[in-house]
């Protein structure tokens, strides 16, 4: 299943494979938005605009692929800890 659905200038696209769900991100955050999936892919930069925040859930997984940046001009808050972290990668 296949879902688009955007908000605050961000394109997201909500995959579900089998037990997995993915997340694809594309655009500006200009407000509060909370990445609380499995699995979040990355193909184009994203820009989190001042006044606005973006939070990542523990157990998270943030996929970019290329060479894209997470740019923060508001707020970034990263909830993970030590058994339940947030990993970042570069595929």
């Amino acid at each position: 299943m296949v879902k688009y659905f955007a908000s605050n200038n961000l394109l997201e696209t909500s995959v579900s494979v089998g037990a997995c769900n993915l997340i694809l991100i594309n655009g500006f955050i200009s407000g509060d938005v909370v990445w609380n999936y499995g699995k979040v892919l990355v193909f184009t930069d994203v820009y989190v605009e001042a006044n606005a925040s973006l939070t990542i859930v523990s157990g998270t997984v943030i996929e970019i692929h290329g060479h894209y940046s997470i740019t923060v001009k508001g707020t970034l808050i990263v909830q993970g800890g030590d058994s339940n972290q947030v990993v970042f990668t570069i595929k």
